[in-house]
């Protein structure tokens, strides 16, 4: 109990650097006028904010949403009209909580990986569904893609444990946390073609908001 009150106030204080340091680099780059990397760091400072969640492993679908939009709106200050962005969504996300860090990185990767080798015009879809008790999530971009020989090679590391480094650590790392508190049932998918884009879902139970958290 107390190793786990220490961290929990070790992280509070890593929390207070983090915004006071956001918020030091932004009163710099106004002085500079340089007014795009300010917005980024102030939307950056939101995104951080809704992710350390108050050292919570798991926190509400909506607050997944909002963070997901403040780490798209930062990519769109990049991209600008090159980058579309659709999300689905449901009425009572509200009322469920997630691992927060699940949905994220595979949009990140999405883009990263599918676009910034790829430059022109490109969409990102990513769909959050309610399927009777479960949870349907899927991230879909028409960029880069991958050879069928790297898609495999993904899927199967993100199918068995191993220590989470190296290539594909972000699916690896979300395959672990998937596997240790769903089971093995719940595997993560990865559909590919080169040139023609990825798709990444999974299928998880919807676990209900207790009235504390709300």
């Amino acid at each position: 109990r107390k190793q786990a009150q220490l961290s929990s106030l070790q992280s509070q204080m890593d929390e207070h650097f983090l915004y006071n340091t956001i918020n030091t680099i932004y009163c710099e780059a106004c002085r500079e006028k340089a007014g795009k990397s300010a917005n980024m760091l102030i939307v950056l400072s939101q995104y951080f904010r809704l992710s350390l969640a108050k050292g919570q492993d798991k926190v509400g679908l909506d607050q997944i949403e909002e963070l997901i939009r403040c780490y798209l709106k930062i990519q769109t200050m990049r991209f600008g009209e090159d980058l579309i962005c659709r999300i689905e969504d449901f009425p009572d996300m509200d009322q469920y909580v997630v691992l927060k860090y699940l949905f994220q990185p595979i949009v990140e990767n999405a883009i990263i990986h599918g676009f910034e080798s790829s430059r022109g015009c490109h969409t990102v879809e990513i769909i959050f569904r309610k399927e009777e008790e479960f949870l349907y999530f899927e991230v879909k971009d028409d960029g880069a893609g991958m050879p069928e020989a790297t898609r495999r090679l993904l899927t199967e590391e993100t199918g068995t444990f191993q220590p989470v480094k190296g290539s594909g650590y972000a699916l690896k790392n979300i395959r672990e946390q998937i596997r240790i508190t769903y089971g093995e049932e719940y595997p993560l998918h990865i559909e590919s073609r080169e040139g023609e884009g990825t798709r990444v879902y999974f299928r998880i139970p919807l676990e209900r908001r207790s009235t504390d958290e709300k």
